[in-house]
């Protein structure tokens, strides 16, 4: 998936890398939408990133000061690790998108309701109390 990507990157994407020495040990992968940048995925190499601040400055610092420099209203962070991020600051904001399998069956109605369910569930579950009281209403 990966790959696919890379060989697409054009003026609506930003990549950003964090090295120590020449070798990479955390990037993200961010594209451009309209008013939006939204980060599409982000990577690390655990043990040599551990004591730097690589992962954040990658994927949140960086973004937001590339966002902020060109007048973007929004930066959409991704669904991964949700704590951490609403813990520096995100919001959590409710984002519709389409269900779609690696094998190319059609996915059903039932099938997206399902699965975004759950979605919402494990969120649920992962935020405790730091679940917006107002969340579900703006579904």
């Amino acid at each position: 998936m990966l790959a696919t990507q890379a060989r697409s990157l054009d003026q609506a994407s930003l990549l950003v890398a964090s090295y120590r020495g020449a070798r990479p040990i955390a990037c993200s992968l961010s594209y451009l939408d309209g008013d939006t940048l939204y980060l599409r995925a982000a990577g690390l190499d655990h043990a040599a990133a551990e004591a730097t601040g690589a992962y954040f400055e990658t994927a949140f610092y960086e973004p937001i000061r590339y966002a902020g420099e060109r007048g973007m209203r929004w930066l959409h962070v991704g669904t991964g690790s949700l704590r951490p991020k609403l813990l520096r600051g995100a919001r959590l904001e409710p984002l519709f998108g389409a269900f779609r399998r690696d094998d190319g069956i059609r996915v059903t109605g039932a099938d997206s309701d399902r699965a975004a369910r759950r979605m919402l569930d494990q969120a649920r579950t992962e935020l405790g109390p730091l679940w917006p009281s107002d969340f579900d209403h703006r579904l």
